[in-house]
This record gives C-alpha cells, sequence and structure tokens, in this order.
C-alpha cells in the first residue's frame, strides 16, 4: 500500500473501538484527514504522539476510495501537554482549529493557513501561562480572513477610497471599512482611531507599537468586528469561546 510522509497537528480523538481511535489531523501536505491508529489504546503504547495539539510527524497509508488513512508510524515533534496547563490558553488554542474544521474542506491542502496556524501555535507556546498570549489569536483571526480574501483597507474608505478621520464603520458583510458619509447601516460598527490603527498592527503582529492599556480599552469593539465577520462570512460562532478570550 502506497505511503505518504506529513507533518500535522492533532486537534480530536475518537475512540474506535477497544484499542484504536480515529484522530483528526490538520496536516501540512494533505489538509483536514481523518487517520485510523490501530492500539493506540493500549496500555503499552505511548500516547503522548496523539495527545490534543501536539505537532507530529507521520507516515500513513494512502487509503483507497472512500476509506480514510491509516497509521503506520509518527515522531513527535512539539507536545500538546503544555497547552492544558492554562484554561484559557486550552481553549484559545480549540478555538483556531474548531474554526479551521467549519471552514476548510476535507482533504484539500491549505498550506499558507497551515503556516500561519503553526506560526501562531508557536508563539503561544512560548506564553502559555501568560494571559497576553491572546493576542495572538487576535492576530490569526485577522490574517486567517486576510488569507481567505476578507482584508479590510484600514486607511480609506472601502466605498468612495476617501481617507478616515477620527471614525469609520464596519460593515461585516462587507468587510470593509467605510467613511461616515458612506455608512448606511445602523448595524455597521463604529470604530474610532485607537481602534483601526490597533487593528492594523494586530494584523501585521506588530505588538510592541501599541500600548496594552489602549488594547484593553478597544479590545470589546475589536472582538465585535471579528466575531460578526465570521458569523457574516463563515457563519460560526466565535462568540462561545469569548469568555475565554477576554
Amino acid at each position: 500500500m502506497p505511503q505518504i510522509k506529513t507533518t500535522g497537528y492533532i486537534f480530536k480523538a475518537i475512540n474506535y473501538n477497544e484499542t484504536s481511535q480515529i484522530i483528526r489531523l490538520f496536516s501540512h501536505d494533505l489538509g483536514i484527514i481523518s487517520v485510523l491508529v490501530r492500539g493506540a489504546l493500549k496500555s503499552d503504547k505511548s500516547n503522548e504522539n496523539f495527545d490534543m495539539f501536539s505537532k507530529t510527524s507521520f507516515v500513513l497509508y494512502e487509503p483507497h476510495s472512500g476509506e480514510i488513512y491509516k497509521y503506520k508510524e509518527s515522531t513527535l515533534l512539539q507536545s500538546g501537554i503544555d497547552f492544558s496547563k492554562n484554561i484559557k490558553t486550552f481553549y484559545r488554542i480549540s478555538l483556531m482549529f474548531k474554526i479551521l474544521s467549519g471552514i476548510l474542506p476535507e482533504r484539500i491542502p491549505a498550506t499558507e493557513i497551515y503556516t500561519l496556524l503553526d506560526k501562531t501555535v508557536s508563539k503561544i507556546r512560548k506564553y502559555v501561562l501568560d494571559d497576553s498570549n491572546k493576542l495572538y489569536i487576535f492576530y490569526f483571526l485577522f490574517n486567517l480572513l486576510m488569507i481567505e480574501g476578507y482584508e479590510p483597507n484600514y486607511d480609506h474608505c472601502g466605498q468612495c477610497g476617501d481617507k478616515f478621520h477620527e471614525i469609520a464603520f464596519y460593515s461585516p458583510q462587507k468587510t470593509v471599512l467605510l467613511c461616515k458619509n458612506c455608512n448606511s447601516s445602523p448595524d455597521n460598527i463604529k470604530l474610532n482611531a485607537e481602534s483601526i490603527k490597533l487593528m492594523k498592527h494586530i494584523t501585521k503582529g506588530v505588538f510592541s507599537k501599541f500600548d496594552r492599556a489602549t488594547f484593553t480599552e478597544n479590545e470589546k469593539v475589536i472582538w465585535k468586528v471579528l466575531s460578526s465577520s465570521y458569523s457574516a462570512n463563515f457563519n460560526l460562532n466565535i462568540d462561545e469561546f469569548s469568555e475565554f478570550i477576554k
């Protein structure tokens, strides 16, 4: 049976029978896939390679039509156990995988998104116990929107092109920032100059250029921008994770 090598993150495991599991994997080369791991639950077998959010290198048997991948062997690259040391961090990581499993099709490579996830997880790993690691979740959410083609212009109105002066209005449906003259919906989100500047810095990952107190003051409205965007464009409710983000 043909074999394939890939690296990926485990984000779900389902017991298949008394000794086996089916793991859900977001892989660099294959996208989101399911893998049957025979004997994963045997007491004499190390399960560290299959822990939630572990980054692991796999050798898999390629499936026949209609079947799932089958596990041959693996090498643990980075354990996911550390993320369990902080409940907020654990759920923040969970949010990223929930979104990916909700928007990505099965077995379609998404290398740009994988690279974004890998970079974000690596950053959060350094700050597992630091509540400020939520900044990287905001970074991930904005950049995923950008990869998917939803990138607002932070400097000019998305409708008339005029430069913003002090305030702008965010349209979740159009995923654009509008000036006061072009804003026609009471449902659009009003943003001040500080909020717009923060969103711009967060998207670029430039956290050193703003004051954390300023971010705290604007965090609620920035989260509203993100939650409304994911709801309008992907039909995803990320607000169920809000208590672990704020």
